[in-house]
C-alpha cells in the first residue's frame, strides 16, 4: 500500500516540475518578446578609423 502511495507522490512531482518548467519557458518567451517590441531605436555611430 504505501509502494502505491510512494509511486503515486513522485509522479505528482514531476508534473509539478515540468509544470513549472513550462511556465517559465513560457514566463522568458513573454519576455524576450516584450523586450523585442519595446526595443530603443539604434543610433547610428561614426567612426573615424583614420585620425588620432
Amino acid at each position: 500500500m504505501q509502494a502505491k502511495q510512494k509511486e503515486k507522490g513522485w509522479k505528482v512531482l514531476w508534473i509539478w516540475v515540468i509544470a513549472v518548467f513550462v511556465l517559465l519557458i513560457v514566463a522568458w518567451t513573454w519576455l524576450i518578446k516584450t523586450a523585442n517590441l519595446n526595443a530603443p531605436t539604434p543610433v547610428p555611430l561614426e567612426h573615424n578609423l583614420g585620425s588620432k
